[in-house]
């Protein structure tokens, strides 16, 4: 196998980064869709291709995949699996989620950053609910 790699963000580091492809995974998934009009369930497969790389930055893994590959292109489309990134509800204001998605970002790489960009969060949640100005300390 030629060495394969792709530039994405790793969770584990926050840094968009290069990750080496280590190890590939081809696997049927199978797929059950229910027959309204006939009241039947039809059973199908699709093929999918798992994609277990390492960021070259932390040197921590990470899976991907996707449905119907088995080309490069499709390795640098795959969509990240694991780990699994947590967002914000969307319930939540835009402001507050723009802030908080940029300090999860640079938790590990920029600490005091990190801290500032909270600090952020927490004003636009106090301005959201109209809560009286003071300052944070």
């Amino acid at each position: 196998m030629r060495l394969m790699k792709k530039i994405a963000f790793c969770p584990h580091c926050g840094n968009k980064t290069t990750q080496l492809l280590l190890y590939t995974h081809d696997f049927e998934e199978i797929i059950t869709a229910f027959d309204e009009e006939n009241g039947i369930d039809h059973e199908g497969s699709l093929p999918v291709q798992c994609y277990l790389t390492v960021c070259e930055t932390c040197k921590n893994p990470l899976l991907y995949g996707k449905y119907h590959s088995s080309t490069e292109e499709d390795f640098q489309k795959s969509g990240l699996l694991w780990p699994k990134q947590k967002k914000l509800s969307g319930k939540v204001p835009q402001r507050i989620r723009e802030y908080y998605e940029e300090a999860k970002r640079i938790k590990r790489i920029a600490p005091s950053s990190f801290a500032g960009q909270i600090r952020k969060c927490l004003e636009a949640l106090c301005d959201a609910r109209k809560i009286k100005k003071r300052k944070i300390s």
